[in-house]
This record gives C-alpha cells, structure tokens and sequence, in this order.
C-alpha cells in the first residue's frame, strides 16, 4: 500500500468517525471499496442493513436508486452518494411521466416496478416487489414495456 493510499484511508476513516458515518458499498464496487467499507452486499440488503444503525449519515458507494431506497427507509439519516452521476441503464429505461402515460393508455393495468426502480417511478405505482419476487409473478402477466429478462 502507498503512503498516499494509506493516508486515503486514514482520512476517510477519520471522517466517517466525524460524521457518525456508516459506509454501504455494493456487490460490485472496487475491492479497495469495499475494504472500507461497513456492509458490502445487494442494494435492498445495504438500506436495510443502514436502518439498523445509529448512523447520521449513510455513504452509499453504488447508483441513484440505491441511494434513493436507502432514503425512504432511513427518512432520519443524510444519504450521500458518492459518484453524482452513478446511474443504473435499467432503472433508466422510463421516466416517472413515461410511466403515468402508460398508465392512461392501460388504465387497467397494474404497475409494480422492481424495487431496483427510481424513487419517481416507485410513487407512481400501488406497490413494489424484489425482483425475484417479480419474476414469478409476471409469469403469467403482460408486461406494460417491451423487456429483455
């Protein structure tokens, strides 16, 4: 390890002390990353796992819905995300609006988007499932946007 590496490391540590900080990184952060890091594992699995703490501030090393998720289930903590423009491709194939005006063209429809959906997208829809649990319950269902899974 370089003395800059180590200092890295030191200062981050020294802030995350600071500012009564938990680190969340995901799956497939760097090593480096994740050696810093609190809880390293599945996005739901990090929020979840940040819930538990007495943290005031939730750094959450992956994307913008995961951020986002950490949010509403820790309403009391500051979530920083550190890259701004971390984003997911999926989470990005439709926007909030995109998605009402599909729901005007299917009025009948039932929306339920993978928790791995922007916080937007989440409001718009009755509820929210995992995505393993989506799996199986759109087996036999219609899906409202063409889709390669």
């Amino acid at each position: 390890m370089e003395n800059r590496d180590a200092k890295l490391i030191e200062d981050i540590l020294h802030l995350k002390a600071q500012r009564k900080a938990v680190i969340l990184a995901h799956n497939y952060q760097l090593g480096e990353v994740q050696d810093i890091a609190d809880f390293v594992g599945d996005s739901l699995q990090l929020s979840q796992n940040a819930a538990k703490t007495d943290a005031d501030v939730i750094v959450f090393c992956g994307v913008h819905f995961m951020a986002e998720t950490a949010s509403i289930l820790c309403p009391d903590k500051v979530v920083l995300l550190p890259d701004i423009h971390a984003g997911c491709p999926m989470a990005d194939m439709i926007t909030a609006e995109g998605l009402r005006e599909r729901k005007r063209e299917l009025p009948g429809a039932i929306v339920t988007p993978r928790l791995r959906s922007r916080q937007s997208q989440m409001f718009v829809a009755p509820r929210l499932m995992p995505s393993r649990s989506l799996k199986t319950w759109t087996a036999r269902r219609y899906y409202l946007f063409p889709t390669n899974t």
